[in-house]
């Protein structure tokens, strides 16, 4: 296959993310990779690909095939560093974004990343300094901020951050529902379903139900047959997006859960 067909065929892949397509992105940009295994971007798009559908150990390899090719391939090392925080392998990923920031030293989400994966192997002094870096790059980053001062690095602020909880949480939905169920074994949901059963009549259905901090849907699924109308809201785009996937809910908003009452949040469906 020539250059220009691979390219035609790179075009195509991005045009299927821009969709929403991921799975058959990734099947096109595999096909890329055997037929031209020296393409470092189709490398790091797979990687890219694989770890937004979850699949961290192929994004992990394909992320490698990347930086063998391309050794100074800061994004790639950023996102292999990504991959081995998604699987708390803070060694691995400590590697790659010290990778990232020395071959680009004003990459600030990078500094941001290697001082929470440092704070995470308790070396609180380094991981302060990351911090540091990063916010002198980006003072605008609220959640580096806020895990700054939970190691007396600066000021404590009355409650965490809204971009702290969206990142975190933003990252945590495409698992969230195994490792909350099947890690966790987390029976919050049953225990609160149980609680507005034994405090409503056995006859009363068609409420107006409103989950705040819905999340995925695991009460909203719990509560539904007793809802006229139920909705949904939950600061983290990429948890209303699995929730919204699940049809359980008439409307969903993206918000703080303290804002509704005060003024509407954003519709996703």
């Amino acid at each position: 296959m020539s250059k220009k067909n691979v390219q035609a065929q790179k075009n195509q892949g991005m045009a299927l993310l821009h969709s929403g397509r991921f799975p058959e992105a990734g099947k096109l940009f595999t096909e890329i990779c055997r037929i031209s295994p020296g393409d470092a971007e189709a490398w790091f798009m797979l990687c890219a690909i694989n770890g937004t559908l979850g699949h961290m150990a192929e994004a992990i390899r394909c992320g490698r095939q990347a930086v063998v090719i391309r050794p100074d391939y800061v994004d790639a090392h950023y996102n292999l560093g990504q991959a081995y925080k998604r699987l708390n392998d803070w060694r691995e990923a400590e590697q790659s974004f010290r990778h990232c920031v020395q071959f680009k030293p004003d990459y600030a989400e990078a500094w941001d990343n290697l001082g929470y994966v440092l704070q995470e192997q308790g070396m609180a002094a380094e991981a302060i300094r990351c911090y540091q870096e990063a916010l002198r790059l980006r003072p605008d980053f609220s959640g580096t901020r806020y895990l700054l001062s939970a190691l007396g690095g600066a000021e404590a602020p009355a409650q965490a951050p809204a971009e702290y909880v969206r990142g975190l949480f933003d990252g945590y939905a495409g698992h969230f529902d195994t490792h909350l169920g099947k890690v966790l074994e987390c029976r919050i949901p049953d225990y609160l379903n149980q609680a507005v059963r034994q405090a409503i009549p056995t006859d009363r259905r068609g409420l107006n139900v409103l989950d705040l901090g819905c999340g995925t849907g695991l009460c909203g699924a719990l509560v539904r047959d007793l809802a006229h109308v139920l909705v949904g809201v939950d600061l983290s785009p990429q948890m209303i997006e699995v929730a919204r996937a699940k049809k359980i809910y008439d409307t969903l908003l993206v918000g703080d859960i303290t804002l509704p009452c005060k003024r509407p949040a954003r519709p996703m469906i």
